[in-house]
């Protein structure tokens, strides 16, 4: 069983290096990783501890290509391109669905007012993947930044979930190879599955940022 330990720093919490931020206003509300069974309509509750929660307000056309940023969000164009995979690194794990969140090019997580649920914590910067026949989606969106306060990576938080007949789980965040703050420090302390999470870019011909993770579940709830 993961255990995971909690330390608040404030503005932010690290969730076993799953880094989380809390709403500054009142930084003793803690996002528990708490995987439940069912969602509730507390859902709309934006301290609603329950994982499953983000595919509460999950649109019906979720397909392999998911766009979070859109043209008039500022910042470096970034295409991440994945596959979830089995245990043995090659079985394509098709018609899952993969929820994303990330903070902006100066470290926030961004509101619009039209946020649900859960997401008006998490901001208008996220969305939702579901895994074509050969386990594969893009997210393309703009590169997040660190969080202003604190030594963490920049990244991007993800939840899987593989039907509707299992609980949601957070993997190891997507972070980025040429950022100073991936250490060996910081990959010798995840707890999630998933891989390292590290991805490494090059740019095309018009500059936007491409890269490739490849995720592979240890354990499929």
């Amino acid at each position: 069983m993961i255990k995971l330990f909690y330390l608040i720093i404030s503005p932010c919490i690290i969730i076993g290096f799953a880094f989380a931020c809390v709403k500054t206003e009142n930084a003793e509300n803690i996002y528990s990783v708490n995987q439940k069974n069912q969602i509730s309509d507390t859902c709309n509750d934006p301290d609603r501890d329950d994982i499953n929660c983000h595919f509460e307000y999950m649109p019906e056309n979720v397909s392999a290509y998911l766009k979070i940023a859109d043209d008039t969000v500022s910042g470096y164009r970034i295409i991440i391109k994945s596959r979830l995979l089995k245990s043995d690194g090659k079985t394509p794990i098709p018609n899952a669905y993969v929820f994303h969140y990330h903070t902006d090019k100066n470290g926030y997580y961004p509101k619009n007012g039209k946020e649900k649920g859960i997401h008006k914590w998490t901001g208008y910067l996220h969305g939702w993947n579901k895994t074509d026949e050969n386990g594969y989606f893009e997210i393309h969106t703009i590169r997040p930044a660190q969080y202003p306060s604190n030594d963490f990576p920049a990244h991007i938080h993800s939840v899987v979930k593989i039907n509707s007949d299992t609980k949601a789980f957070y993997i190891n965040d997507y972070v980025f190879k040429d950022d100073p703050l991936v250490s060996e420090k910081y990959t010798g302390n995840l707890n999630f599955q998933g891989g390292n999470g590290i991805v490494e870019f090059d740019s095309d011909s018009s500059g936007v940022l491409i890269g490739k993770r490849d995720i592979i579940l240890n354990k499929i709830n």
